[in-house]
């Protein structure tokens, strides 16, 4: 087993080398040299896909990366594969497994293993990254493995990445057994020990936590101390916000963190104002625990709402496309509308063609429609045209859900969705659907209907592309939201930052999923 060991030290001198490197178990303090991340064997990347997988309460991602642009990703075997949590939660994924004998974000996972398999290649998952111990962040690694044996699917795992610190002991087996897929458990199982960040050195090196070829997964800061006591809390904030780019491209992806994991993360980015940021354009952010509401409020008085570190982490990030993963109608209430007019700041507009969104709490902003539905404070509000996105799309019986899919290219990128209806999974061979009728079919799904599985969307379960047209940047959409802050302003002229050139998305065409 291998350990990231290093603290971030916000007092080192810019000049001095990168504090984040993976040493041997036996190390009791931070290299004083750059070291190489470990590798996967996938080498040249030229597009990257996240699967925003719905899984009912949790969160799970699926990176696909592929070498070649020509390949097409609705037919092909991924060149390399990667799972970013891979948890779940809530009655409505469990009525879904109990139906159909596997549970769709399983089910994604193992069509893909299978389809290496069929080209004759090794199956392979080349990272797994859990950001914490919480089980909504790695249950359905547990059903996976059993699939796997079941299937008789000879699967390697390249690497492990474990994140977060107060790891049970049933979830520490959880992965102690996923490491048995792995070519040696004692180098091949790395554990984040301590409060660290791959942009501690401020104008420093920039060190990759792993290389996926030319895709990087970069930490923005993991094992952050809690000064709550609750346990739950304290595990939350330890989640490690992980980054991974490609090229001037990148998604972050930050688990559970809570309002003190991104105060520590701004601290970290804080330092780089004098030499520029040190991110990219992210193209795609998931809201962190889901989009809470209760962790990422700093202020302890009864009724006030102090969102502050969250949203000066906005602010650094700048998100063209928000993503919240949540259970329909589930006890958390997540998202919080708040969270996600906070996180949308900054975010384009027609990325995707008019869909639903799923929040609890009011949404007081002219740039939302008004809700078509309501039920208690949750909200539906069809004709959403900013890029923001729930895997929950109606509070109606049965529950529509969808993955969301973002590709990332050298020169473009795109947003996909791959609906559910009551949880059906057939949707890997279905009849071509023209996606802006099926986009029309989304918002009206709130209208009731029955519990026929053959009606509603099952039958067009296709994936959705998004409709032709320039893909914008932040700050060229023309129905850019106005009223940014003073503070977010300032942070970013500080920033100086280059933003990447207007980039032009693939002409649209209706996929089947992949």
């Amino acid at each position: 087993m291998m350990r990231i060991d290093t603290t971030f030290r916000p007092d080192m001198a810019p000049s001095a080398t990168a504090s984040l490197a993976v040493r041997p178990s036996s190390a009791a303090h931070p290299s004083s040299a750059a070291h190489l991340a470990p590798h996967a064997r996938i080498t040249v990347v030229q597009r990257a896909i996240v699967d925003a997988l719905w899984c009912g309460q949790g969160m799970a991602h699926l990176l696909r990366l592929y070498a070649d642009t020509g390949t097409d990703p609705a037919t092909a075997p991924a060149d390399g594969l990667a799972l970013f949590d891979f948890g779940s939660g809530g009655r409505a994924l469990t009525m879904a497994r109990d139906a159909h004998g596997m549970s769709p974000p399983v089910a994604s996972v193992i069509a893909q293993l299978q389809r290496q398999m069929a080209a004759g290649n090794t199956p392979r998952l080349d990272l797994v990254l859990v950001s914490h111990q919480d089980g909504d962040h790695w249950l359905l690694l547990t059903e996976l493995m059993n699939q796997v044996e079941a299937l008789a699917i000879p699967l390697v795992v390249g690497h492990i990445l474990k994140g977060g610190t107060l790891w049970a002991s049933d979830a520490s087996a959880v992965i102690t057994r996923l490491a048995r897929y792995t070519a040696d458990a004692d180098t091949d199982l790395t554990y984040f020990t301590t409060n660290q960040s791959s942009y501690a050195v401020a104008g420093g090196t920039i060190v990759d936590t792993f290389a996926l070829g030319d895709l990087k997964v970069r930490t923005m800061i993991s094992n952050v101390a809690s000064a709550k006591t609750t346990q739950g809390i304290r595990r939350n904030c330890a989640s490690t916000v992980a980054l991974l780019q490609l090229d001037r491209l990148a998604m972050i992806l930050p688990g559970d963190a809570t309002f003190e994991t991104l105060a520590q993360c701004n601290a970290v980015l804080a330092q780089w104002q004098p030499y520029g940021s040190p991110l990219p354009w992210i193209y795609m952010m998931s809201a962190p625990h889901h989009g809470a509401l209760a962790t990422m409020n700093a202020s302890t008085r009864a009724g006030e709402v102090d969102l502050t570190a969250l949203d000066a982490f906005i602010a650094y990030t700048r998100p063209y496309s928000v993503i919240a993963s949540a259970g329909t109608k589930n006890n958390h209430r997540h998202p919080r509308s708040i969270i996600i007019l906070k996180m949308v700041r900054y975010a384009g507009f027609d990325e995707f063609p008019p869909h639903p969104l799923v929040t609890y709490g009011e949404l007081a902003e002219d740039r939302f429609p008004r809700p078509v539905e309501t039920d208690s404070e949750w909200r539906v509000i069809n004709g959403v045209r900013q890029n923001v996105y729930t895997t929950v799309l109606n509070l109606t019986t049965p529950g529509l859900t969808a993955d969301w899919l973002f590709e990332m290219t050298l020169n473009s990128h795109s947003t996909e969705v791959r609906p559910f209806d009551a949880g059906a999974p057939g949707i890997l061979n279905v009849p071509d659907t023209d996606p802006m009728t099926l986009v029309a079919d989304l918002i009206n799904a709130q209208q009731p209907h029955d519990n026929d599985m053959e009606d509603g969307l099952l039958s067009r379960q296709d994936a959705m592309s998004r409709r032709d047209g320039r893909s914008r940047l932040r700050g060229t959409s023309p129905a850019a939201p106005s009223g940014i802050g003073a503070m977010a302003d300032l942070i970013h002229n500080r920033f100086g930052r280059t933003m990447a050139p207007v980039r032009r998305v693939r002409p649209c065409a209706t996929r089947k999923a992949g």
